[in-house]
């Protein structure tokens, strides 16, 4: 080993190439560990491009170049990161205050964005995206315990591995992770995103042997729809979906049938609704919130969108899901001046729609659609959602209320054991199911009467300081299973008669769910998202061997039988 004079450097150094190929990056460190040297080759020319040296505790390992091979970024001596600019008039752009504790972590890392434009950084509390220009933030993720980053090609998603699971977010929103994958007893590294952005692959264990793909189908492409929906609802045997979002200062409404392709027909379209609300406020805020329920045939929509102008009249109008006409307005103003906007509304058997008033004066109406007569008004009871028994003569509240809708008769009862989300009957009248705001389902008889248990649902546990509340609940058509979905993307299936798990998370695209149903004949489980459109499932057992066999291009062979299944009996798998 030969050492120049007054120096003592090992003259090994360890390095990667850069994100183009045309670069090679190499770190060197004094041997008193007193300097680290950072610098930037040209493989081709076998030049230095760039040499910069920095202090101590190995800052000079997080210097990285960008793509386009003009910029790196890295750790100074003392201060925030800074950027410099590459080749024979080697001089620093700028300093990013913003990102100072990147330098200071040792788990940190620093990197450029595929458009060379931003620089990423990723430390303990998660990661940020300042613009490389102006030091500016372009994004930020609020997330403890990541690893490891990985952006798309073309820069619209950011990938990640954290904790127990890998997540994967939309840099143009990252305000909701669109997919979340459950690390079980897994070790994940090396990660990268396919052109297109339609696989997510991984290195699985500290061996580095296996390679794992994770399908993002839903989430690139067609399937995010950067508009959010403001409401959606199925029909209660999952045969129609209607969905509604804000344009303008209108509500607009669109029913799509499930049957087939339902992204593949052009939806039927009830008239829009006018979304008024006091003058300074915004119509994008939490107002003009819709309201829809199909009848039990699925043949009429039943939707409103409320005024919070206390002279605004309100009106719900009824839908012919055949004939796309409006067969019945009801007019359902309680009078000027009264602070009571209808907040809920629910369809059953016979033509009968009951609505909820908050929340000044909590009241019920029932209401005859074939007449447009109001038949019923019962004060003190009410809230939001409702759900009807299929037999038309109970109604669950999400006030904690059974309703008898006959002789007018509120019964107070905590369906939910933190508050009630979500409420559902299953379609044979036998279980009533409340989702609450921690995620746990609590599971009754069809009256109301008895407790049968109660499900985790959507429920993380305590010790991960985020609840995921139960937004949506569907009943297989014979009732032995409820699919329950969550805020945060969460879709599971439970067997309602163990009250135990159907297999894992679904692998939905991490939306908040707003509505989710079983297909008519119950093999397949529906979902749709505030930016996510609505996506099948398989429910049924030879459904899921069918796609599990599909997906893996055919079952095991007999040699792969005879390794991992010694013993046993060959049998086609597929």
């Amino acid at each position: 080993m030969r050492l120049r004079p007054g120096r003592t450097e090992i003259p090994g150094t360890t390095g990667r190439f850069g994100p183009s190929g045309r670069t090679y990056v190499a770190h060197s460190w004094s041997l008193d560990g007193a300097r680290t040297r950072f610098a930037v080759w040209d493989i081709r020319g076998r030049r230095k491009l760039f040499s910069y040296e920095t202090g101590t505790d190995g800052r000079g390992r997080l210097g990285h170049v960008s793509p386009d091979d003009r910029l790196v970024a890295l750790c100074p001596r003392r201060g925030p990161p800074e950027v410099w600019r590459i080749g024979e008039r080697q001089r620093r752009l700028r300093a990013y205050p913003a990102a100072r504790g990147a330098c200071r972590s040792d788990g940190a890392t620093i990197e450029f964005t595929p458009d060379s434009r931003g620089l990423a950084v990723m430390d303990d509390t998660g990661i940020r995206v300042l613009d490389v220009a102006t030091g500016r933030e372009r994004l930020d993720v609020a997330r403890a315990g990541l690893s490891e980053i990985e952006f798309s090609r073309d820069g619209s998603l950011v990938a990640a591995v954290g904790p127990d699971e890998l997540v994967v977010w939309r840099t143009a929103d990252a305000s909701a992770p669109v997919l979340r994958h459950p690390l079980v007893s897994e070790y994940a590294t090396e990660l990268r995103l396919t052109p297109g952005n339609g696989e997510l692959r991984y290195l699985s264990g500290l061996s580095g042997r296996v390679v794992r793909t994770v399908r993002l189908a839903g989430i690139a492409g067609a399937g995010w729809h950067e508009r959010r929906l403001q409401g959606a609802a199925f029909s209660p045997d999952g045969g129609k979906l209607v969905t509604a979002r804000r344009s303008g200062s209108r509500g607009v409404f669109e029913v799509r049938d499930m049957r087939g392709a339902p992204d593949g027909r052009a939806p039927k379209t009830p008239p829009p609704l006018p979304c008024r609300v006091p003058r300074g406020l915004d119509p994008v805020a939490d107002f003009c919130i819709p309201l829809m329920a199909f009848s039990p045939d699925g043949r009429r929509l039943a939707y409103a969108l409320p005024s919070v102008l206390g002279d605004e009249p309100e009106r719900v109008r009824v839908w012919d899901t055949g004939t796309g006409r409006i067969v019945r307005t009801l007019d359902v103003t309680p009078g000027p001046g009264r602070a009571n906007p209808l907040n809920s509304l629910a369809y059953g058997p016979g033509g009968k729609l009951v609505l909820s008033r908050i929340p000044d004066r909590e009241t019920l109406e029932v209401w005859d659609v074939s007449r447009g007569v109001r038949v019923r008004r019962l004060r003190g009871a009410g809230g939001d959602p409702l759900a009807l028994h299929p037999g038309g003569r109970l109604l669950a509240t999400g006030d904690d209320q059974l309703v008898g809708l006959r002789r007018g008769r509120v019964t107070p009862r905590p369906l939910a054991q933190d508050g009630v989300r979500s409420v559902e009957f299953s379609p044979d009248g036998r279980y009533l199911a409340a989702g609450d705001d921690s995620g746990r389902v609590t599971l009754w008889d069809g009256a109301g009467r008895r407790r049968l248990g109660t499900l985790p649902g959507t429920y993380r546990g305590v010790q991960t300081g985020a609840a995921e509340p139960a937004t949506a609940l569907a009943f297989s058509p014979d009732g032995r299973t409820l699919a329950v979905a969550g805020h945060a993307g969460t879709l599971r299936l439970w067997d309602t008669a163990s009250n135990q798990a159907l297999g894992g998370n679904l692998p939905t695209a991490g939306d908040e769910l707003l509505a989710v149903s079983f297909s008519p004949d119950g093999g397949e489980v529906y979902a749709v998202g505030r930016h996510t459109a609505a996506r099948a499932y398989p429910a049924d057992p030879e459904r899921a061997r069918r796609a599990v066999c599909t997906r893996a291009g055919g079952g095991l062979s007999r040699a792969d039988w005879e390794a991992y299944l010694p013993g046993l009996e060959y049998r086609d798998t597929c």
